[in-house]
């Protein structure tokens, strides 16, 4: 299937689904100048506007997308990624948030999460909008380092 937006030829080039997300490889084409870029999509499917995902969920789609070093929060010579949800703010912001503190924690041991909230409001404002948020990333946070029974 593709699109054309302008001088950009869109083609999705392969779509795998699976019951919380959808991983698509997509390719853009500038044809004035031929130049051809591949990007991944990736469609998580269980956050609730104005709400929050099951944990294990959510978790499990960090672990799909940092399994694959090719879009890996962790691996500084991956491509960029870019989150985005219907306003940009309240989903965009907890998952970014999160995937800061995750790699955050990976990296050191520790985690802040309001100095974390504090610099990517600094980009966009208003990023995690609800207070059921801010304390779904403390909860999913909490949880990952201290899982119960351990």
């Amino acid at each position: 299937m593709s699109c054309k937006f302008g001088p950009f030829v869109i083609k999705t080039l392969a779509v795998k689904i699976e019951s919380d997300f959808t991983q698509s490889l997509i390719e853009v084409e500038n044809s004035n100048t031929q130049e051809k870029r591949k990007l991944w999509h990736w469609l998580y499917k269980c956050w609730p506007d104005q709400n929050i995902p099951k944990p294990t969920s959510l978790l499990a789609f960090f672990e799909k997308i940092n399994a694959s070093s090719e879009h890996c929060f962790t691996n500084p010579n991956s491509a960029p990624v870019i989150v985005h949800c219907s306003a940009g703010l309240g989903r965009a912001g907890t998952f970014v948030a999160l995937a800061n503190c995750l790699a955050e924690f990976e990296d050191t041991g520790t985690v802040d999460l309001p100095s974390t909230i504090t610099a990517i409001r600094s980009q966009r404002a208003h990023l995690v909008t609800t207070q059921k948020q801010y304390l779904f990333c403390y909860s999913l946070l909490l949880n990952t380092r201290h899982p119960a029974n351990t």
